[in-house]
């Protein structure tokens, strides 16, 4: 027992000895040193690389500004020059309405595609073919709550022709290269064809103008659409006839003219 006492004595002062030791705090000391310079480089280094990056990122961003400024710069530059040059929106809408006009009569000139020569079996001597595309062709009709086609469809296949009607001609080409074309015959075709003639007749050479007066007559007697516009051109019990409905267009014309 005294002998395990004497040596944690030992011990004891050995403790204290080296604690009081200069030595062994210069030693501390070093190793803390060491550790924080350690620490200290390793944290310099860390907010080394995340500062480049962060530049690095910055660089990126006013790169991407500086280019979406420059394009930016070249579309007004590019808007002026239009402007200047007077390329404008509504000189673009003007080009695409005379375009518009070339192809309708681009149209109106179009021959349908037939062999020189060629004859049909039912065809009588020396009458053309009618081709395929105008044997299926219906004659256009309104929307299916209202049979009545409007005056401006009828103009428009009857005179121009558009992607509905047989190669793109118009339903008067249509008589002229087949006058055999089946659909003549037809109750509907006459109905028509009475709203066509009065559209020649009114215009006078100029079918398009014609569309606007028409029109002014249908508002004016309430004429609700093709059906019963030709119901009043014809020689129907009560009808007016053509002739009158002429007279009446005219008169309308003149009215609105005065106002």
């Amino acid at each position: 027992m005294d002998d395990k006492l004497e040596d944690l004595q030992k011990l004891f002062s050995g403790l204290q000895q080296s604690v009081e030791s200069e030595e062994l705090w210069k030693g501390v000391e070093a190793s803390i040193d060491s550790a924080m310079a350690q620490y200290k480089a390793h944290l310099l280094a860390r907010l080394r690389k995340e500062l480049q990056q962060f530049v690095g990122h910055c660089e990126m961003r006013l790169e991407a500004i500086r280019l979406r400024q420059s394009a930016t710069k070249n579309m007004l530059a590019l808007a002026q020059s239009d402007v200047d040059s007077g390329d404008t929106i509504e000189s673009k809408t003007r080009e695409l309405r005379i375009l518009k006009e070339r192809l309708a009569l681009l149209r109106r000139q179009y021959r349908a595609r037939v062999k020189l020569g060629t004859r049909s079996a039912n065809s009588p001597k020396g009458k053309k073919e009618i081709p395929e595309s105008v044997r299926r062709y219906r004659l256009p009709r309104g929307p299916r709550q209202n049979k009545s086609l409007s005056l401006r469809e009828l103009y428009e296949a009857w005179f121009v022709g558009n992607e509905r009607t047989p190669d793109g001609m118009p339903i008067a080409r249509v008589l002229q290269e087949y006058p055999n074309w089946s659909s003549t015959e037809t109750t509907y075709f006459n109905r028509l064809k009475r709203v066509a003639q009065l559209l020649q007749t009114v215009g006078e050479g100029d079918v398009a103008s014609a569309v606007d007066k028409v029109e002014a007559y249908m508002q004016e007697y309430k004429v609700p659409g093709v059906n019963a516009l030709s119901d009043q051109c014809s020689k129907q019990k009560d009808a007016p006839g053509m002739e009158e409905v002429v007279r009446r267009v005219q008169e309308c014309v003149a009215r609105r003219e005065l106002k």
